[in-house]
C-alpha cells in the first residue's frame, strides 16, 4: 500500500532533483536505529544491578541520572574520547549522588550497559534500505552525528550498516556539534557544496534548521510537529521510494 506523502513533502521533492545530488547524508540515533529504547534498557539494566547491590530505588536512580545526563549532553559529545569514558564519568557521578563508593561498581555499570545497549539495538523501519537505495542511485552516503566516534562506528557494524557508508563524521571527531559547524566542516572537507547534500535526521533543529543554515537540503523523518515547515516523512521507507524512482549512474558521482 503506497504511504501518503504531505502535500510539503511533495513539494520538496519535486524542487529537489536527485540528479542534482552528489551526497545524501544522514543522522544515525533515532534515525537509523532505534538508540533511545536501547539507551533506556541499557539504563534500565544497570538500575537493577545497583537497586540489588545497594538497595537504591531504580526510580530514584532514574531521576538523579536524568539530572546528570541533561548536563552531560549540553556539551554535544565534542571532546575526543571514547564512549566509554564520556560514560565513566555520569556513572561516577551517579554512583556518587547516592554515597556509594565500590571500588568496580563504574566497571560493572559501564559493562552492564553496553552489553545491554548491543543486546536491545536495532534498526529503524527502512534504515537500510535506504542506505542501499543511496548507494544505488549513485551518493556518496554519509553519516553525519553527534557522538563518540567509536560508538559511532561500532553501531554501524553492529547493525550490518558499515559497508553502505561512504563516510561517518562525528562531533567527537572534528569537536564540533551540528549547530556549530560540524556541516560546513564536513562539506569543507570532502570539497562537496551543501547545496548537493541531503541530509536526513530526525531532529528539527539539529538535523534540519542547522542543515538548512549550512546549506545544505534538509529532511525531517518520524514525528512530525511542524514547528519549522520542514520537509517531513513517517518512515525512511518514503525516502527510499524517492531515490529508487531517480537512479542515476554511479560514476556521474562517486569516487569522493
Amino acid at each position: 500500500v503506497s504511504r501518503l506523502v504531505s502535500k510539503l513533502m511533495q513539494d520538496f521533492l519535486t524542487r529537489l532533483d536527485c540528479q542534482s545530488l552528489k551526497a545524501i547524508s544522514f543522522d544515525l540515533d533515532d534515525t537509523l536505529h532505534a538508540y533511545r529504547n536501547a539507551a533506556s534498557a541499557a539504563m534500565d539494566a544497570v538500575y537493577v544491578y545497583i537497586a540489588e547491590e545497594y538497595g537504591r530505588s531504580p526510580e530514584s536512580l532514574h531521576s538523579a541520572y536524568a539530572d546528570i545526563l541533561a548536563n552531560a549532553q549540553s556539551l554535544h559529545f565534542t571532546e575526543d574520547k571514547p564512549a566509554r569514558e564520556y560514560r565513566r564519568s555520569r556513572f561516577d557521578a551517579l554512583l556518587q549522588h547516592f554515597s556509594i563508593v565500590g571500588l568496580h561498581d563504574t566497571e560493572n555499570c559501564l559493562d552492564i550497559y553496553q552489553d545491554a545497549l548491543d543486546a536491545n539495538m536495532a534498526p529503524l523501519p527502512g534504515a537500510k534500505e535506504a542506505l542501499v537505495a543511496a548507494n544505488d542511485a549513485g551518493l556518496t552516503t554519509l553519516v553525519v552525528t553527534e557522538g563518540p566516534t567509536d560508538a559511532q562506528q561500532h553501531a554501524l557494524e553492529l547493525l550490518g550498516m558499515a559497508p553502505l557508508v561512504t563516510h561517518l563524521r562525528t562531533s567527537s571527531q572534528t569537536g564540533l556539534c551540528k549547530e556549530g559547524g560540524l556541516y560546513q566542516h564536513v562539506a569543507s572537507e570532502l570539497k562537496i557544496p551543501g547545496s548537493q547534500i541531503l541530509h536526513v535526521g530526525d531532529n528539527p533543529e539539529r538535523d534540519g534548521r542547522a542543515a538548512k543554515k549550512a546549506g545544505w537540503h534538509a529532511l525531517i523523518v518520524g514525528k512530525d510537529d511542524n514547528r519549522y515547515g520542514l520537509p517531513h516523512i513517517a518512515e525512511l521507507s518514503e525516502l527510499t521510494d524517492w531515490l529508487n524512482k531517480n537512479p542515476a549512474p554511479a560514476a556521474m558521482r562517486r569516487g569522493i
